[in-house]
């Protein structure tokens, strides 16, 4: 399973996510990517992913496309959702529909992301790693 994880919060991530996920799916059988920005975020959206991981806040805006400074302003992980879905919606990009997971702070952030992403039942609030976790299991297929 490929997952990206689009979060700032390069303490959370590392410390304890990954801690706690680690013990509660398996990760020899999940290969993470992490970005800490969203240009890198937007950078690795055009990929085949079977889950991305949306923060909502982020210090910097980012352009889409990145090299075109008059291109759409991305200002947060809801923005980077909405655009993977397009992505996925153009048939020239072969890409298959992902799960997409929102972990935003407030409950806020994780209904934009929802709104934008479709996916309005996998939303947690950062401290909810246990939950996260049997999420990423159901959609690995553990019971």
């Amino acid at each position: 399973m490929r997952i990206l994880v689009v979060e700032d919060n390069v303490e959370f991530y590392k410390g304890y996510f990954l801690r706690i996920l680690g013990n509660l799916v398996p990760t020899e059988k999940i290969e993470f990517e992490h970005a800490d920005t969203l240009e890198k975020g937007l950078l690795n959206l055009c990929l085949p992913w079977d889950m991305i991981v949306l923060d909502h806040a982020f210090p910097k805006n980012a352009r889409f496309p990145i090299d075109d400074p008059r291109g759409r302003i991305v200002k947060n992980g809801a923005d980077l959702a909405e655009i993977r879905r397009k992505l996925e919606a153009d048939p020239n990009n072969n890409l298959k529909p992902t799960v997409i997971m929102a972990i935003s702070s407030t409950q806020v952030g994780n209904r934009e992301i929802a709104a934008k992403s479709g996916d309005a039942t996998l939303c947690y609030l950062k401290l909810q790693v246990p939950e996260m976790a049997k999420a990423i299991n159901v959609a690995m297929g553990a019971p």
